[in-house]
């Protein structure tokens, strides 16, 4: 396994903008991510509007499993910590960092072959994530970014762990990934290289109550800590970790970003805006 700090990484660019905006931009890419086939070309290049975006929405036409990721959190919660109204605290507006934890997995990690490979991947995931919230304005908070704190990488698969298991779905995955404890980070995402079947991403939805900012940051925590009572860690940004009904600990402040769908490997425009999806799940959005 390989653990990376930002500092450390080299950062490239997976997108080439011609100087003429007009023509847009275009994406250059290893041809062996697409075909096993042998072939005398070793990239691809295309332009962005000739790809077809997934559609955003939940249902069976979209790729978002949220609705029923919400509906196993209801049947997770304690009856002692339903969510309660609560106003909003004051903003420290200074801090708009979020801090985040990435973990590529044995699979992922076997798509790209290489730790350099691999960075540049999130690069350009964290570079696009950022270019979409810094347009966005949350109620007066502006200029939302996240950083990547830490990047694991597993370029071999571990038989320990329960997340190798080669047939587990989304929600699984992402409650067995939940099961650690990723409190000392703004939020932790997993990327990894499964097929399900036109769901490509998951996070746990966060809640008015979690954004009811009161203080500066913890060490580590990144942007938007919450007061740490029982109903804020209910998923979503800063959430610590909590023991839900069937009396497992988990730490909701968590997603899953897979780079597959239908057996093909997606470009990563559609992983970034993807990624960008879920990430407005984390911080709240519906």
């Amino acid at each position: 396994e390989n653990m990376v700090q930002p500092a450390m990484a080299r950062c490239y660019r997976v997108s080439l903008r011609e100087p003429s905006t007009e023509n847009g931009t275009y994406h250059i890419e290893p041809m062996e991510r697409y075909t096993s086939t042998h072939t005398d070309h070793h990239s691809i290049i295309y332009h962005e509007d000739d790809m077809v975006l997934p559609s955003m929405r939940t249902d069976a036409d979209g790729f978002c499993g949220a609705d029923h990721l919400n509906v196993l959190a209801q049947r997770l919660r304690t009856d002692e910590e339903a969510p309660v109204s609560r106003s909003r605290r004051t903003v420290d507006e200074s801090k708009t960092s979020c801090l985040m934890y990435l973990h590529a997995d044995h699979l992922y990690y076997k798509k790209f072959k290489s730790v350099d490979a691999v960075v540049a991947q999130v690069a350009s995931y964290i570079r696009v994530v950022n270019d979409i919230y810094d347009k966005v304005d949350f109620d007066g908070i502006k200029l939302i970014n996240f950083k990547v704190k830490s990047l694991k990488m597993m370029a071999e698969e571990d038989q320990n762990d329960p997340m190798n298991h080669q047939f587990i779905g989304p929600e699984k995955l992402l409650s067995l990934y939940s099961e650690n404890n990723w409190g000392n980070y703004c939020l932790s995402y997993l990327l990894t290289n499964r097929d399900y079947s036109g769901v490509l991403g998951l996070a746990w939805e966060g809640k008015a109550e979690n954004l009811a900012l009161s203080r500066a940051p913890e060490e580590g925590a990144g942007l938007l800590q919450v007061d740490q009572l029982p109903d804020c860690n209910w998923g979503g940004i800063c959430s610590q970790q909590t023991t839900l009904r069937n009396g497992r600990k988990s730490t909701l402040n968590t997603g899953v970003v897979t780079i597959q769908n239908y057996g093909q490997f997606l470009p990563p425009r559609h992983v970034q805006q993807t990624f960008a999806h879920e990430l407005g799940h984390s911080l709240g959005s519906p």
